[in-house]
């Protein structure tokens, strides 16, 4: 019999294909979004979601460490902040405009040649670097026309023209969130604090702290391992009665700090082992050939100037990083740069066991405290992802919509290292994760609709959401499960109920709703009151 795989996997129906390798460029066809605006499908597409993905992840990286950059022209983290936010909602703008075409052409329905007209103008307009106030115009006659081409609210709503109200509104939606981008890009550039067009203002008045994933078991399985090493580390030193023993704590201590958040932390800690008996060599050179026949300052740096730069090359490439990283430590802790040169080789050699020993007792508490292994990291955040979807579908507070986005990208960037780690494709289960995220938007706008809207049509919504948070809280990434058909059916009566409401609860919720459909049921027939494609 076939044994099932057992490395992390989403659902198998929710809804893309695993991508696959496309030796096509894609700069020929112009901007990511652009192309996703065009609705092309293809793997080149997937593949460049995912990256846009991850490079929006790392931009909060980067903004951690700007406030300590010495350059004289720096963006303001406020501004950077509200870049990434307004660039994680290009990702489910685009993705959804993809989705819709896709949808229409499949159906043998092409858009209206008003639309197709828009579209080409719209991927036009992301091609032109025009200046703030021309871009503002063009932006606004762009999101006036798509508005003009949306189907008029009404009982008689049909899948076709639900399919057409969601694209031609994401349109509108992916423009705006494109002019934002395009005018926090000049705020970042200009010399000035002052915002660069009111827009702006409004963008840096909102942006707040990003918040990202938090995983308090790992943190806290982390936190006991280093209080265990620290204990038997202390135990060992006093049993023996070792004056450098405290070296050993010490260094062992360092070793959690700086590894521990690792998934197996201890393959990291060894390359940092054999760093530091490299570094040790070193040390021994310079502490007893050396050093001891330096007489002055510029003897002292230009002797030292080898070893520190090489290091700090070695230092800034992954490859290199750890062991070059145990070579510094452990050389300078024991090299004796302090206010007078002194010291013996007996006391030398205590320092260096110490660090030795405390690197190996590291390798050993960790390991045994604090491995979880790259695919049971992988599964976590892909649980942790479902479970905040479900309780964002149950919950009944103001959704934060925002927060939900920054989060689950936050997660993307975590898991794709952690599938790659594990020698799987990571296409499919980052691309179910964009589903996720799709799912989380459409969520956060029927929880908005339930807010504001009169009993009936909350009763009406419930149901969906109810089902939502029962079908991702029922997820297991070994034991796929599709929806429950009677999601689909509460679904299709809440777009029937919502066809008498008022024209913009319509729109909304015509729009939520479909998208919900869509990433939930991909395969599903039509809207069954839908008289024109037969369900």
């Amino acid at each position: 019999m076939r044994q099932s795989d057992p490395r992390p996997r989403l659902p198998a129906d929710r809804h893309r294909r695993a991508a696959r390798p496309d030796r096509r460029d894609p700069r020929r066809r112009g901007t990511l979004v652009a192309r996703f605006a065009c609705g092309e499908s293809d793997a080149a597409l997937d593949r460049d979601r995912r990256r846009l993905a991850l490079d929006i992840n790392e931009l909060h990286q980067l903004s951690i460490h700007l406030p300590f950059d010495t350059a004289r022209l720096l963006p303001r983290v406020r501004t950077l902040r509200a870049l990434q936010a307004e660039l994680s909602m290009l990702l489910p703008l685009a993705s959804a405009i993809d989705d819709r075409i896709v949808e229409l052409k499949r159906g043998a329905d092409v858009p209206r040649p008003e639309a197709l007209a828009l579209i080409e103008d719209i991927r036009e307009w992301l091609r032109d670097p025009s200046s703030a106030s021309e871009r503002g115009a063009h932006a606004d006659e762009l999101i006036a026309r798509a508005r003009a081409l949306e189907p008029a609210p009404g009982s008689g709503l049909i899948w076709r023209d639900a399919l057409r109200l969601s694209l031609v509104a994401r349109l509108g939606e992916l423009v705006d969130a494109h002019r934002n981008v395009r005018d926090l890009r000049d705020q970042m550039r200009s010399p000035s604090r002052a915002p660069v067009t009111p827009a702006v203002a409004r963008l840096l008045a909102r942006s707040a702290r990003r918040p990202l994933h938090r995983d308090r078991g790992i943190a806290l399985r982390a936190a006991a391992g280093t209080v265990m090493t620290i204990l038997l580390g202390c135990a060992f030193w006093i049993g023996t009665a070792w004056t450098d023993g405290a070296g050993a704590v010490l260094i062992a201590g360092v070793c959690c700090a700086l590894f521990g958040n690792s998934d197996n932390p201890a393959p990291a800690i060894k390359a940092f082992f054999y760093g530091t008996i490299l570094g040790l060599v070193v040390s021994a050179v310079y502490a007893f050939a050396i050093l001891p026949r330096v007489t002055d300052f510029v003897t002292l740096a230009a002797v030292l100037a080898p070893p520190m730069l090489i290091g700090g090359m070695f230092l800034a490439r992954p490859a290199t990083l750890l062991v070059t990283l145990g070579a510094l430590l452990g050389g300078l802790n024991t090299v004796g740069l302090n206010d007078r040169f002194g010291g013996g080789f007996d006391q030398f050699m205590n320092g260096a066991i110490a660090q030795l020993i405390g690197t190996l007792f590291a390798v050993v508490t960790v390991g045994l405290f604090q491995t979880i292994g790259a695919q049971t990291s992988a599964r976590r955040l892909l649980r942790a992802g479902w479970r905040e979807l479900a309780t964002r579908a149950d919950s009944t507070g103001r959704p934060d919509t925002a927060g939900w986005i920054a989060r689950m990208l936050d997660r993307i960037g975590l898991l794709a290292p952690r599938l790659a780690l594990e020698g799987e494709d990571p296409g499919k289960p980052l691309l179910d994760a964009l589903t996720d995220l799709r799912v989380g938007v459409a969520v956060g706008e029927l929880r908005q609709l339930r807010i504001d809207g009169p009993v009936d049509e909350a009763a009406m919504i419930t149901p969906v959401l109810r089902g939502v948070g029962t079908h991702y809280r029922a997820l297991r990434p070994n034991q796929p499960a599709p929806p429950e058909p009677d999601l689909l059916a509460g679904i299709d009566r809440a777009l029937a109920g919502f066809a008498s409401s008022m024209p913009e609860r319509h729109r909304t919720s015509v729009l939520a709703l479909t998208s919900l459909r869509r990433n939930l049921f991909p395969s599903a027939p039509a809207y069954a009151g839908s008289p024109e494609i037969p369900a």
